[in-house]
């Protein structure tokens, strides 16, 4: 037995353990293995991300191919059936391209049509597919494609110049041949979206001084609260390069890491962002090899780090793996964001489990029967809703194959929110005894994760109130008469007032 973590919160913070709902637990492990019955058979990979392709309403799953020769044998697509099973359409959807790899793929709708298009972070060239609405067309852009020697680890987009297009940040890790740690690595890419898949390379708007590091993953997150959304970038061997923090100053980025003192030099591999402390900021959560990080947003472009190296388990311990993807994600719909965690293993130790964490009012514990731990070597996580139930379902990749395992929740409350149009960084607000909020992210969490758009909350045993959504462009849309239990499609501008 594994004793439980605590991640505790600073006495600043009283109040929110007085309002957390009692623990209601499922009848049984709170995830139960789907994998056989999902019908998803891969060869082995890294990367999983989720996302209605083809517009039915039903979350799909795409896996891309180490390296592969395009269609049937490389990058795989699987349609949900609607009935928690999936059909391979990789011969009908995906197009015929040159010999391509990919560790990770960011599903988001880049020319504003509709639906979700596919940006693949390449061990070659980067490459971008435009979804047709029946098939992907793969498109020329030597823009994303970038340097042809440097290794793309995974792409975030969001709108950070409030044009109404989605614009992609290009994470790079190393150059090819390139192994372990030591600089020089290659620069990531800030491309500014012109429309009809025309990108304009604007790394230039980064600091001057800023440093290429062993890029991993980024988030687009308002963590000074001004309303548009900021840059955090996180850099494995951080002793080369640390992680790096951009403030958006209305259209161009200041270096901030050292003024919120997030600048960590960690070997980090993804980061979740979710207010899990209940004070309507959002915080950082980083994964790791050696221990993972809880950055506590105190406002202010304040950050405090209140879980060390090890927070998981002994640093120093050989055995213990390395963590990948991190997400946030209410499994017991008691309206607190808990914690689920990859684990994997690129020196062929014995895997670590796959771990989750209860949120307790703003504290973690360890759920030791999860229904997911069994070792394996994990690296890639999608959160799901495979059967549109309101229970997150967990995708899971690694070189050991693919699982999926369908979530249990308890008979509680809870209401699903699907944003249309343009809702990267739109930061929504869910009333319901007390505030939730949440930011709507797009692209990897880490090097090989990337997560359905789709936002699930937990209700706990409160009435819904309110939900609220501020746009990118900072317009406000207020609902109050949606009804819990089910999955609602909010138009901006269509709320109450």
């Amino acid at each position: 037995m594994r004793p439980l973590l605590a991640l505790l919160l600073l006495a600043a913070c009283p109040s929110v353990e007085e309002e957390q709902p009692p623990i209601v637990e499922p009848q049984g492990p709170p995830f139960e293995r789907w994998t056989d019955r999902a019908g998803v058979d891969v060869p082995e990979g890294l990367g999983v991300s989720a996302g209605d392709v083809n517009g039915d309403g039903w979350p799909d799953l795409f896996l891309p191919a180490l390296l592969g020769t395009g269609g049937e044998f490389g990058h795989r697509l699987f349609l949900n059936r609607g009935d928690g099973s999936f059909d391979d359409a990789s011969a009908d959807w995906l197009p015929r391209t040159t010999r391509h790899g990919a560790w990770g793929a960011t599903l988001a709708d880049l020319d504003g049509d509709g639906d979700l298009d596919i940006a693949l972070a390449g061990t070659g060239p980067n490459r971008l597919w435009r979804n047709d609405g029946d098939g992907f067309v793969e498109l020329v852009s030597t823009t994303v494609d970038g340097d042809p020697q440097a290794s793309g680890a995974s792409i975030a987009a969001a709108d950070w110049d409030g044009d109404g297009r989605l614009d992609l940040y290009v994470v790079n890790h190393e150059f090819q041949g390139q192994s372990g740690g030591g600089v020089p690595h290659p620069p990531d890419l800030l491309l500014r979206n012109l429309g009809d898949f025309a990108f304009e390379d604007v790394s230039a708007l980064l600091p001057e001084a800023r440093r290429a590091g062993a890029g991993f993953a980024a988030a687009w997150t308002d963590l000074d609260e001004d309303g548009d959304v900021d840059l955090y970038v996180v850099n494995d061997f951080g002793r080369d390069v640390p992680n790096q923090y951009f403030r958006n100053d209305g259209g161009s980025f200041l270096p901030a890491d050292a003024i919120c003192a997030c600048g960590l030099a960690v070997d980090g591999m993804g980061v979740a962002t979710a207010d899990y402390d209940g004070d309507e900021r959002v915080d950082l959560y980083l994964s790791d090899r050696h221990g993972e990080r809880l950055l506590r947003n105190l406002g202010g472009l304040t950050v405090e780090t209140t879980a060390t190296d090890g927070g998981l388990g002994d640093s120093t311990d050989a055995s213990r793996g390395t963590s990948w993807t991190p997400e946030f994600l209410d499994f017991d719909r008691d309206g607190w964001p808990d914690l689920v965690l990859a684990f994997g293993d690129e020196f062929a130790h014995d895997p670590a489990d796959n771990r989750l964490l209860r949120n307790v009012g703003g504290s973690f514990e360890e759920v030791e029967d999860s229904g997911f731990e069994d070792p394996r070597d994990t690296r890639g996580l999608a959160l799901i809703d495979v059967d549109r139930d309101g229970c997150t379902d967990l995708a899971l990749r690694g070189p050991t194959g693919f699982e999926l395992y369908r979530g249990r929740c308890p008979d509680r409350g809870w209401i699903g929110l699907e944003l249309e149009g343009l809702a990267a960084g739109a930061r929504v607000e869910v009333m319901a005894g007390r505030r939730q909020v949440h930011e709507v992210g797009v692209g990897s969490t880490s090097v090989h994760g990337s997560r359905d758009p789709s936002l699930r909350f937990g209700l706990g045993d409160a009435a819904l109130e309110e939900v609220l959504v501020r746009w990118p462009e900072g317009a406000i849309d207020r609902w109050t008469d949606l009804e819990p239990g089910a999955y609602h499609a909010l138009e901006r501008g269509g709320g109450d007032r």
